[in-house]
């Protein structure tokens, strides 16, 4: 979609001085409901592009899904059944982390990405998260505040307007703000 209002900066550059193809190609998405196809594991993360099944091998070792490549029949390889019918919800989310650890954009956006995942893998999926968030600008949306907690920045939207922002610490000493009293909500249930 274009901008209707404001602008949007890629460091401090107006984004339409950018073709759509280096936009598209240094911005990384991962959704709550990962795009699996049919084909292995390896060629999930590839998607076509000539990535070496060491470095695959490499950035799952790294966010620590060695379980999950060590608990399938042929590692990387293994196949995987239309949808990823055969993979936990978890486990599609972390071959979406892997996609975008291996191509490096500098953008990388998560959209409820933690939504619908267990514990775990939610600390996977953290650990991977701190890696790509030292090396690129990293957006979350996220309700899960236990994914955002660590962010530099939190913007607390309601009804579509940003109502809150700053850091979790400076956010959650406002006595009556809305982040505390999601997070306080959330830490007695």
């Amino acid at each position: 979609y274009e901008v209707e209002e404001g602008r949007i900066l890629i460091d401090g550059v107006d984004y339409k001085n950018y073709s759509k193809k280096d936009v598209r190609n240094n911005i990384g998405l991962i959704l709550q409901d990962s795009a699996i196809l049919e084909g292995s594991i390896r060629e999930n993360i590839a998607l076509g592009e000539d990535i070496s099944k060491e470095k695959i091998e490499e950035v799952l070792r790294m966010i620590g899904a060695n379980k999950f490549i060590d608990s399938m029949p042929e590692g990387i390889d293994s196949k995987i059944e239309y949808r990823g019918e055969n993979l936990s919800t978890g486990e599609k989310q972390i071959i979406s982390f892997a996609r975008i650890m291996v191509r490096s954009p500098s953008i990388v956006i998560l959209d409820e990405a933690t939504a619908n995942i267990d514990t775990e893998t939610e600390q996977l999926i953290q650990r991977a998260l701190n890696i790509i968030s030292k090396k690129c600008t990293t957006i979350v949306i996220a309700h899960r505040l236990s994914t955002i907690k660590k962010a530099d920045s939190i913007y607390v939207l309601d009804a579509g307007e940003v109502v809150e922002s700053g850091n979790h610490k400076s956010l959650y000493a406002k006595e009556n703000s809305i982040y505390r009293r999601m997070y306080d909500a959330i830490i007695n249930n």
